[in-house]
């Protein structure tokens, strides 16, 4: 037995889900233990819950000191470098993007972000890189990868894996009901960097998904600071308004707002026809 045939036997018996059917909450730790102890009876009940639907919340995946060192160097990596965009080709650097109206429309999906993308092969521009990996290794290896795939690859290779830092500002900040390719991951993988109802961060909007009836499933209720989501990327999900009655100016600097890691092994642009969010047409954020 391994942990990629538990996940084909469960796919093949209920296919991929499009929607969500709620959520549960698993310590890290116990996660890590139960993927390097090949403890497969957890790991069944683990992959059958995805399976059917459920996002996985991992608590206490990071500690607070990592979150804030990550949001502080992301800050620092605006301050000394312009708001610019690369395509992922081999000499693709660090860079970051404000995206509005102005832009969003040049992406598969809608978005009002402030987006920081770090890849493996240049310089650890958020100086915990090393901490980040070996939590994705962790959920790499209880998807179905080996923990290190991907993680050597240029974008010539083809499949390349991208750390991303998203800000979310209030008022402003979303993102558009979507699925995302299963191809090379079959999950999405967001870390939190902020806390919902936590006065200097935000009050209101963040991570749903939709259920059977169509609904917008709320599943931020149990998410604080240094929490993971893992769901199958199949699901539709997306990014509520963040804070739509905020009075305040837009601030694109991450003085308030939502914060989000994003761990995700892409198709480079040297990979023809390559696949990105599909957009789910009868929902919008």
């Amino acid at each position: 037995m391994s942990i990629k045939s538990i996940w084909n036997t469960n796919i093949k018996k209920l296919g991929m889900p499009t929607v969500t059917t709620g959520y549960f909450l698993l310590e890290y730790d116990n996660l890590r233990d139960a993927v390097k102890g090949k403890k497969f009876i957890d790991l069944e009940e683990y992959v059958k819950k995805m399976v059917e639907g459920k996002i996985l919340i991992l608590k206490n995946t990071l500690s607070k000191s990592i979150t804030k060192k990550i949001k502080q160097n992301t800050q620092k990596f605006w301050a000394e470098n312009p708001s610019d965009f690369y395509k992922m080709y081999d000499d693709c650097p660090n860079f970051h993007r404000i995206i509005d109206s102005s832009n969003s429309s040049n992406y598969s999906v809608d978005r009002i972000v402030h987006t920081s993308f770090f890849f493996p092969w240049n310089r650890d521009d958020l100086g915990v890189r090393d901490i980040i990996m070996d939590r994705w290794r962790v959920i790499k290896e209880f998807t179905g990868l080996k923990p290190k795939q991907y993680e050597g690859n240029i974008p010539s290779k083809g499949t390349c894996d991208r750390i991303q830092v998203v800000f979310y500002p209030p008022k402003y900040g979303l993102l558009e009901t979507h699925s995302d390719p299963t191809h090379n991951q079959l999950t999405f993988v967001s870390g939190y960097l902020s806390t919902r109802g936590k006065s200097s961060h935000y009050k209101s909007g963040g991570l749903y998904a939709v259920d059977k009836s169509g609904s917008k499933i709320d599943l931020e209720n149990n998410i604080v600071e240094g929490d993971f989501a893992v769901g199958l990327a199949s699901i539709q999900h997306g990014v509520a308004q963040i804070d739509p009655e905020y009075g305040g100016e837009l601030d694109w600097n991450g003085k308030r707002g939502r914060w989000l890691l994003g761990l995700y092994s892409n198709d480079s642009d040297h990979v023809i026809k390559r696949k990105t969010a599909i957009r789910s047409k009868n929902f919008k954020s």
